[in-house]
């Protein structure tokens, strides 16, 4: 019963916050978890949260007349706002998992004299694996210099290097990025152009465009 209780009066005091009415739970007649003057009482509308591996968001009720604040440690989890006084909606949010293990992390709302913990779960198993720009483009002076961001969790291979450029590195694991430069002026009367190949674990052979303007 205290815990149909319970749930009822989170329930009400979310409704009545969204309607600007959190801080009189006491006088519309329905049950009021945070006892009027009780600045030291503190709740939240959930304590336990399950986030999908692309991330999101989702909001909890901070419930009390007092004044608090956010806590976390955990990389993963963020939330808006960071601190406050009295009844509020605090929104909690993740980034993707980039990971393919799932994520544990919790969020701690530190009140007055008392706190409250938010656990939080997070999927995993979702990789995206990409390649960016699609394209590089120079100038026709030797020397210019552009950057390859390549996007993965497994291994990689560049090969099929046009002979105007030097790339490094060509080879890796994980994460990376990749210079890739202009070897000469190019003072013929023609632009320049070609393919650069990158093969990897996770995702397809992907040509990318080199392109080097003349004088």
């Amino acid at each position: 019963m205290k815990t149909v209780r319970k749930v009822y009066s989170k329930l009400i005091s979310y409704l009545l916050i969204l309607l600007g009415f959190g801080s009189t739970l006491g006088l519309m007649g329905c049950p009021n978890p945070d006892p009027p003057g009780n600045r030291y009482y503190l709740d939240v509308s959930e304590n336990h949260l399950m986030f999908p591996a692309e991330g999101g968001s989702q909001e909890v009720v901070v419930i009390t007349e007092g004044k608090w604040s956010v806590m976390s440690h955990n990389y993963f989890v963020n939330a808006s706002p960071q601190s406050g006084e009295g009844p509020a909606l605090l929104t909690i949010f993740t980034d993707i998992n980039r990971s393919k293990e799932p994520q544990k992390g919790s969020v701690q709302i530190i009140g007055e004299t008392v706190q409250e913990s938010i656990y939080v779960e997070q999927e995993g198993g979702l990789w995206i694996a990409s390649i960016y720009p699609d394209l590089l483009v120079f100038s026709y002076e030797k020397g210019i210099t552009k950057k390859l961001y390549i996007n993965t969790s497994g291994k990689w291979k560049i090969w099929g290097i046009p002979t105007f450029v030097t790339v490094r590195p060509t080879t890796g694991y994980g994460n990376s990025t990749v210079t890739v430069t202009t070897k000469y002026e190019n003072a013929t009367s023609e632009d320049l152009s070609d393919y650069l190949f990158i093969d990897g674990e996770e995702f397809e052979l992907t040509a990318i465009p080199i392109h080097q303007t003349h004088k």
